[in-house]
């Protein structure tokens, strides 16, 4: 008694346990009245004990505070266990402007910084872990991550001007509270939801962008709710209007149907442009015949209505290098159109001996009103065919009112045919088969070219 005492040995470090402590507070009296007794988080430890030696015997009765000033006077055994604590200097990293303090009751190191007109979290905490930071009513915008974090319990940002927290923040495992609740957040992230099984976030009170990808947040803060005893409120404003974040769900339900249909709407518009884009150019060759044959029948000629005088009614093209085809042509099939009345151009009897063939051929289809192929296994063998087939093709594209006869004297298949356009004649039947099992092959030719002998 009445020493110099301000401070307890902290026997801790020298290996001696709380049962040892306890035990000697029940054996011996201790009487340590008259020091200047400096009651911090270092003294605490043995408070404990003494509190429950107190109650059989006069033990530290007469123990009294002298330090902190808030404590002279008032006995140990009576100072609440909140109040034990050890401020942290400066040189310890306690942020300027703001209170430090290790607080041992509740295993934390508390960082007051409220009111310290802060713009931007401080970089530097104290080194200790399970800080408690308190850096409310200040003017920081932004929260950012920092390595003190993963060191921190709790972190309150009320009353601040936040507008953005760093989406890494929410995956801390030891941060079990933050608070931003009265800033001016307008979004959430998705990474929120990483807070709990047991960490929560404040908001309060907060209006965002309505989106229906944002509709999460409603289901979330119904969860967040459930876990607070107070009640945060997001507000969905859309076109002026606000909308709470529950009835966001109903109205993205709504939505949610609206755009499967346009899905559907849009799926199915593209598969019809992929579709007609690749049957026009699998099958641009049978479309344009087919159109081209609607038109005829149903006198809708508006489309290149193109009447051109003519020297020859039909033009015959034909592989002159095979016996049996020339000999048919010739002497059957020009014989019975001529006898019709119908001026044929025969290449092999009406072209000029020594003249230019390329040109005679241009020349002859360009004057013929209608073309007539007698298709056979090495049509289109020679250049020469090659070029009269394409002069006929160009001005039957050119004439309306001409037809172009194909006649399938080797009964091919339309996939024996290499030529795509000859093989569309094949394909939609717009060709006769060289056959004569009713005697009418003749007539059939002659119907099917549309021409009237001339009287």
């Amino acid at each position: 008694m009445n020493n110099n005492f301000s401070h307890l040995p902290y026997i801790k470090n020298a290996g001696i346990t709380s049962k040892t402590i306890l035990s000697v507070s029940f054996r011996y009296s201790l009487y340590l009245g008259g020091n200047p007794w400096f009651c911090d988080c270092k003294f605490a430890w043995f408070i404990p004990s003494l509190k429950l030696a107190s109650k059989h015997f006069n033990v530290g009765g007469d123990w009294e505070c002298k330090y902190p000033i808030s404590l002279r006077g008032v006995l140990a055994v009576n100072v609440p266990d909140d109040l034990f604590v050890c401020n942290i200097l400066v040189k310890q990293k306690c942020p300027l402007s703001c209170n430090c303090f290790e607080q041992p009751s509740r295993k934390r190191v508390v960082v007051n910084c409220s009111r310290s007109k802060k713009y931007k979290i401080p970089s530097a905490f104290p080194q200790q872990a399970n800080l408690d930071i308190d850096l409310s009513h200040n003017f920081i915008t932004i929260l950012e991550k920092r390595a003190y974090l993963d060191r921190t319990v709790a972190i309150d940002l009320s009353f601040n001007k936040i507008k953005v927290l760093d989406p890494l923040v929410y995956g801390i495992e030891t941060l079990k509270l933050i608070n931003v609740e009265n800033n001016q957040i307008t979004d959430l992230h998705r990474n929120i939801q990483l807070m709990k099984n047991g960490r929560t976030i404040v908001i309060g009170n907060i209006t965002i962008e309505c989106s229906c990808r944002k509709k999460w947040i409603a289901n979330w803060l119904e969860y967040q709710n459930r876990l607070l005893v107070r009640h945060d409120r997001i507000v969905c404003r859309q076109r002026n209007d606000e909308l709470i974040t529950l009835y966001m769900i109903d109205n993205c339900s709504f939505r949610k149907k609206y755009l499967a249909y346009e899905r559907y709407l849009i799926v199915g518009l593209f598969l019809i442009v992929l579709i007609a884009t690749l049957t026009r150019l699998i099958f641009k060759y049978e479309l344009y015949l087919f159109l081209r044959k609607c038109r005829h029948k149903f006198k809708f000629n508006v489309f290149n209505p193109v009447d051109q005088s003519s020297t020859f009614d039909i033009y015959i093209s034909f592989s002159e290098d095979k016996e049996d085809i020339s000999k048919w042509v010739i002497d059957v099939l020009t014989t019975h159109l001529e006898t019709r009345g119908f001026k044929i151009c025969l290449p092999p009897r009406d072209f000029e001996l020594g003249g230019v063939h390329v040109d005679q051929i241009m020349t002859h289809t360009a004057s013929s009103k209608n073309y007539v192929v007698v298709l056979s296994d090495d049509y289109l063998k020679t250049q020469y065919q090659v070029i009269e087939w394409g002069h006929i093709w160009n001005n039957y594209k050119r004439n309306i009112n001409s037809n172009i006869l194909v006649i399938n004297y080797d009964m091919l298949h339309s996939k024996n045919i290499k030529d795509q356009i000859l093989k569309a004649f094949l394909r939609l039947q717009y060709s006769i088969d060289f056959s004569n099992f009713d005697k009418k092959l003749l007539t059939k030719i002659e119907n099917e070219l549309r021409v009237k002998a001339p009287s």
